[in-house]
């Protein structure tokens, strides 16, 4: 957590905002039980929405979908997958746009 105060301190707000759900993943992951008022995926999109900031968004959304392709949790994923909609818009760099598209196949194959 000291890499996230890090960066609200130096006013990095949307970086906290990138690196903060893959840190997520990462807790939960390890089994480490993270406070629901610390880190939420919900209000990690809920703000990232409210904030315009749909790169945030997107890295919230696909580090979820991550998550619950790695735990197998194939019905939740598609859902989030129906409603995340087209992420390959909002990430900006190729290589997310590829591993998205393969976690999209993977996900409509399971289900």
């Amino acid at each position: 957590h000291t890499c996230i105060d890090i960066l609200s301190d130096l006013n990095l707000e949307a970086h906290r905002m990138v690196v903060l759900p893959y840190l997520l993943v990462v807790a939960k992951l390890r089994g480490v039980d993270v406070p629901e008022e610390c880190m939420d995926f919900e209000a990690m999109v809920k703000a990232a929405s409210e904030a315009s900031n749909l790169t945030s968004r997107g890295h919230s959304i696909f580090a979820q979908l991550e998550l619950m392709v790695i735990i197998k949790d194939w019905k939740g994923a598609a859902v989030l997958l129906v409603e995340a909609d087209n992420l390959r818009v909002t990430m900006p760099a190729a290589f997310v746009a590829v591993r998205f598209t393969a976690l999209d196949a993977l996900i409509s194959l399971k289900v």
